[in-house]
């Protein structure tokens, strides 16, 4: 699959359970609830692959060309997101909903 400045972006992931139609929920496992939103998503995807690579960056050389990707795990991320949560929550602002709490 070719991406932006035709570079290769990599490949569409399909549930093999489900070829012939989207998934709309992944299925629970064990005692999982369904996943519901990004958030249900994010928490379950944390929970079961937290040294995995999750996020990646990749920095300009000094020649122009980009150099290889850099990976943050789900575990680093989570700090973050945490982090910024609670500092949100420090500064007053409260969740709307209970799904957050």
């Amino acid at each position: 699959m070719e991406g932006k400045g035709g570079e290769q972006s990599g490949y569409a992931h399909r549930c093999s359970t489900k070829l012939d139609e989207l998934v709309k929920f992944p299925e629970p496992d064990g005692d999982e609830q369904h996943v519901k939103t990004s958030y249900d998503n994010w928490r379950r995807a944390r929970a079961r692959y937290p040294r995995s690579p999750f996020l990646g960056t990749r920095e300009y050389l000094r020649d122009g060309s980009r150099g290889e990707y850099i990976f943050q795990s789900y575990e680093q991320i989570a700090a973050k997101v945490d982090g910024l949560y609670s500092g949100i929550l420090n500064l007053g602002v409260q969740p709307v909903c209970s799904s957050f709490a």
